[in-house]
């Protein structure tokens, strides 16, 4: 019998082909396709497809000695064309069996980057293609298909290699495949695939869809999430005057919550969200908040140089969220990731202004301090006024002349709070840091009531104990803010007497007074020896003469009477 090379050459090519596709094409692919030029390119991807396909349904993998040996003697081996018989060649004739290497060998692991190999036989042209990466799956979407009841499902597949590729696509449902299809791209080549399914067996949307490749894929679940409440925010942030300290934002409403930070619009134009962000407020409940005061220079997580504004700046004031629901801004500590700012139509919501600089105005005060009676340990101010806050500081008025401002010292009033205070009274001689060797005043003096700063915000009066170095006094074209009074000591008032009955004697004339006490209706009259006694039943109190006392009675002379009530009258007579 006579071989017919060409015959042999398609087999073993179809039955390559049948072989790597049935392995998934993981070491590569081997396509074969009918010839339709002389020139090999002009096969194209969907032939290719069309021939694998074709390879899978129709090609029996032939049996081991139909890859490795020669057919046997019998065996017919039949053209498609014209029915012709194969049988082995002759003795004579030499036929050589194609090498192992060339027939049932997948490629080299050094062949895999190669470009395509293109090579006829026949009447038909073999693409042997490496492996390479798989093909990557994206923009997967669902969509209802004519029948109410099936959807079709659709994703984007990409060929990352640069050769032309032919790689299997599967298309699940729940988990279970329901069809698998090649997809055969050029070198980053991207296309469509779609599936349709019939869903009039699932009672629920409750299941999920996937389009898959060897490596990648995406998955999406059929029901309808739930819509997302959309978070909304203003803020409303006008062109102002500061301190260079803090802002005021004059309003701003959040729908769950969350703070104003405050943006150096320069830096957040730059695209620095983070690193611009130089305030932020306190956390603000959902609602509307109107005059929110910023801090400036004190946010968590950032690091600053300086404490306050220098000079005239633009700022942007902006809505954020509280994202972890845990009320502390960590924006800046957490790099963006966490507490980022409320948007509207992908923009985050912001107000800008421009902040001016203020002068630092001077601190002003007033007093009123007027003459006044005081029993030497307290004065009363009738009014002080002070912008800043501080104390009332009573200086004797002849020292201070003379210069003297830390040892004139002699009373302080509390701290007083920003504002106008009305009658205050100051302890004098209770100074913190002043030692004195009075408790009070001993004589009329000039005082002078001066208001002081609390130049170092501690509520402490430490303007002796520092040597006027903190808490000075206000000023008002460089001179002390002050009123003078003149303080009259009031005369102390006399004791009140009390006589003790041992140390007073009363000498009565018995012609000239007469005693008649209630309780008994005892009166008792006795002769004049300077001693007059008036006794009660339950209580006797006699004056006798300190130094003689002479008490003469006649027992015989005294006569008492006693009527029904128990009255009794005692009459002596005179010796």
């Amino acid at each position: 019998m006579t071989r017919d090379t060409n015959t042999f050459s398609r087999r073993t090519v179809a039955v390559v082909v049948v072989l790597l596709v049935a392995a998934g094409m993981t070491a590569g692919a081997v396509l074969a396709a009918p010839a339709t030029a002389d020139d090999p390119s002009a096969v194209t991807g969907a032939d290719q497809v069309q021939q694998v396909e074709e390879n899978e349904t129709t090609t029996e993998e032939p049996a081991d000695d139909e890859t490795t040996e020669e057919p046997a003697d019998d065996e017919t081996t039949e053209e498609p064309a014209d029915d012709e018989t194969t049988e082995e060649p002759a003795d004579d004739e030499t036929t050589e069996e194609p090498a192992d290497d060339e027939t049932t060998e997948e490629p080299a692991d050094d062949e895999t980057t190669e470009e395509p190999a293109l090579t006829r036989a026949g009447d038909y042209i073999t693409y042997t293609t490496p492996a390479g990466e798989a093909y990557g799956v994206e923009n997967l979407t669902i969509s209802e298909a004519e029948d109410d009841e099936m959807i079709e499902v659709t994703a984007e597949v990409t060929n990352p290699n640069d050769w032309l590729a032919v790689q299997s696509v599967e298309f699940r449902a729940d988990g279970d495949v329901v069809e698998r299809t090649h997809v055969a791209l050029e070198g980053h080549e991207t296309d469509h695939v779609s599936f349709t399914l019939d869903t009039s067996e699932w009672e629920d949307d409750d299941h999920t869809v996937a389009i898959l490749s060897h490596d990648y894929g995406e998955v999406m679940s059929l029901a309808e999430e739930e819509p997302v409440e959309e978070l909304e925010a203003n803020v409303t942030f006008e062109d102002q005057t500061s301190n260079g300290t803090t802002v005021v934002v004059d309003e701003v409403h959040l729908s769950d919550g969350g703070f104003v930070a405050i943006h150096e619009s320069a830096s957040l134009a730059e695209g620095d969200a983070v690193g611009s962000v130089i305030g932020v407020s306190e956390y603000l409940t959902p609602g509307t908040h109107e005059n929110v005061t910023v801090t400036l220079f004190d946010v968590p997580g950032a690091d600053f140089d300086g404490t306050s504004l220098d000079a005239d700046t633009d700022l942007t004031a902006m809505p954020h969220v509280d994202s972890n629901d845990n009320m502390a801004f960590e924006f800046v500590s957490e790099e963006g990731a966490e507490d980022g700012p409320y948007t509207e139509d992908g923009e985050a919501v912001v107000d800008d202004a421009s902040v001016t600089i203020e002068e630092d105005a001077e601190p002003t005060a007033s007093v009123t301090f007027d003459d006044q009676t005081s029993n030497g340990t307290a004065v009363v101010v009738d009014e002080a006024n002070l912008s800043d806050g501080g104390f009332v500081v009573i200086h004797e008025s002849a020292s201070l002349a003379e210069g003297d401002a830390l040892g004139s010292t002699i009373g302080v009033s509390e701290y007083l709070s920003p504002g106008t205070h009305e009658n205050v009274t100051v302890t004098l001689f209770d100074v913190p840091g002043q030692d004195f060797t009075e408790t009070e005043l001993e004589d009329d003096t000039n005082l002078t009531a001066m208001p002081h700063l609390d130049t170092n915000d501690n509520s402490e009066f430490d303007f002796v104990s520092e040597e006027g170095a903190e808490d000075g006094p206000y000023t008002e074209d460089g001179e002390a803010v002050v009123d003078d009074a003149m303080v009259t000591v009031e005369a102390d008032e006399p004791a009140p007497t009390t006589e003790e009955p041992t140390n007073e004697t009363t000498t009565e004339e018995p012609t000239n007074e007469t005693t008649t006490e209630e309780p008994t209706n005892e009166t008792t009259t006795e002769e004049p020896t300077n001693e007059t006694t008036t006794e009660e039943p339950t209580n006797e109190t006699t004056t006798e003469e300190p130094t003689d006392e002479t008490t003469t009675e006649e027992a015989t002379d005294e006569t008492t009477t006693e009527d029904d009530a128990g009255a009794e009258t005692t009459t002596e007579a005179e010796a």
